[in-house]
């Protein structure tokens, strides 16, 4: 296993769910390599846990841009047809959202939009003075 860290794009939302050990989030992020004909991209499969996979899945979404740091491994598996695959893997220590999400994007899961939230103030007509 080796430290690594990765700029890319997230290839779909983060996906998060409740384990015993806590929380953990995981996301694809595309590396591309090279120019015009040679360009390949490289997919990494990026797995975080606690509280920086709830933040995760609230401010990473599809098509952003993230920058990850963490251990990378290669996980090896068995496909449906028996074939054997390998993904690259990064168990991910810290991570930086590079792309604010759009102000038009829906909201993720459990989050709502500001203008949806009531203000815990008054309107001015309401004000007696």
């Amino acid at each position: 296993m080796f430290s690594g860290s990765i700029v890319g794009r997230l290839g779909k939302d983060p996906e998060l769910r409740q384990t015993t050990a806590g929380p953990l989030c995981s996301f694809t992020v595309a590396t591309d390599h090279g120019f015009g004909e040679k360009k390949r991209t490289t997919w990494t499969k990026c797995v975080v846990f606690g509280k920086q996979a709830e933040n995760a899945s609230k401010w990473l979404f599809k098509g952003g841009r993230v920058a990850c740091s963490g251990d990378v491994y290669l996980d090896e598996w068995t496909g449906r047809e028996g074939d054997k695959r390998v993904t690259l893997t990064m168990d991910v220590r810290s991570w930086e959202n590079l792309d604010r999400k759009p102000e038009d994007a829906p909201p993720s899961r459990g989050q709502r939009r500001a203008e949806d939230i009531e203000p815990p103030w008054p309107d001015d007509e309401e004000i007696p003075y």
